[in-house]
């Protein structure tokens, strides 16, 4: 705003009335002048990125507070009651009204047929990675590490420090972890196991741990697996690097790889999910797991809540 000198008009989100005066005078003043101006009504989220947000997980200072702050609903019928402007039960009225009107729209929605125009007509994206894959041509690089490597992660990242107070969700997400390995991943997890699996090292002479390179083999000599290679090793892969008459195996030097996110609630993940960063309860003190595999040398994991201004944080970035 400042920087095509256009007006800032500053609001207390909590005075309904001030609200409404300065919108009322910024659409005024854009319609006189033909300029664009800013209305900054500084306010918060009572429940986060949606209703069924839990914010203090990542900020419980913050939240503590708003939890103790009357809602803005309550403190300006308080005021039109105090006025003389309603009664109580004018306000509870008005408030019924209103809600009855919200549950008679939410009981129709599920008889409303949307039209072709509100939606893609066709998976255009599903269809073009199938024809990828069905032609046998879609690039792809078979990466593997041994399944006890998975669930050393897997502990470490699933591990609370001792005095740390964390969100009971947290705890009960992080317990889960643990049993995910043998019933099945979830897109958090996966992702995290594929972090820290790039953030630790791999040398050809460690039988431990290692990650796989698959290769065809030249002017058709007979395919071999390395005898380093064990049978158990192979087996604790993925599926799809499981040997095959055509395909021969060779472990590559693997160094530690920085992994770095950057986007707005990377830390916790937009969904509510990822987790990478967590905050105690009490002091508000991030930790984050994927710092503290302790398997030996590590790379960092650095993870950045940015704004929300996509072409800004990548052009940093």
């Amino acid at each position: 705003a400042k920087g095509i000198q256009a007006p800032i008009f500053h609001v207390n989100g909590d005075d309904i009335e001030a609200v409404v005066s300065v919108c009322e005078l910024a659409a005024e003043y854009r319609q006189r002048f033909g300029k664009d101006c800013v209305v900054d009504i500084v306010c918060y989220r009572r429940h986060g990125h949606n209703e069924l947000d839990e914010p203090s997980l990542t900020q419980p200072l913050t939240y503590d507070l708003i939890a103790k702050h009357p809602p803005v609903v309550e403190q300006y019928t308080g005021w039109l009651v105090e006025s003389g402007v309603v009664t109580v039960e004018d306000a509870k009225e008005m408030s019924l009204k209103v809600l009855e009107e919200f549950e008679s729209e939410h009981k129709m929605a599920p008889e409303y047929i949307s039209s072709p125009k509100e939606w893609l007509a066709s998976n255009w994206q599903g269809e073009a990675i199938n024809a990828l894959t069905d032609s046998g041509n879609r690039p792809f690089n078979p990466t593997g590490v041994p399944l006890q490597t998975l669930r050393n992660i897997t502990e470490s990242i699933s591990t609370i420090p001792e005095n740390f107070n964390a969100h009971p969700t947290i705890k009960k997400l992080f317990n889960e972890r643990i049993k995910m390995l043998d019933s099945g991943l979830d897109m958090a997890l996966a992702e995290a196991l594929a972090f820290g699996s790039l953030m630790l090292p791999f040398s050809p002479d460690d039988v431990e741990f290692g990650r796989i390179k698959r290769e065809k083999p030249q002017g058709g000599e007979e395919s071999s697996v390395p005898d380093s290679l064990s049978e158990r090793s192979l087996s604790d892969t993925a599926d799809a690097l499981k040997a095959t008459p055509d395909i021969a195996f060779e472990r590559m030097e693997h160094p530690t790889v920085h992994v770095r996110l950057s986007g707005q609630d990377s830390e916790r993940g937009t969904f509510n999910q990822r987790h990478s960063v967590i905050y105690d309860q009490e002091s508000a003190q991030p930790y984050t797991p994927l710092n503290h595999l302790g398997m030996g040398p590590q790379a960092t994991f650095q993870v950045c809540n940015s704004s929300l201004s996509e072409a800004a944080v990548l052009s940093f970035e």
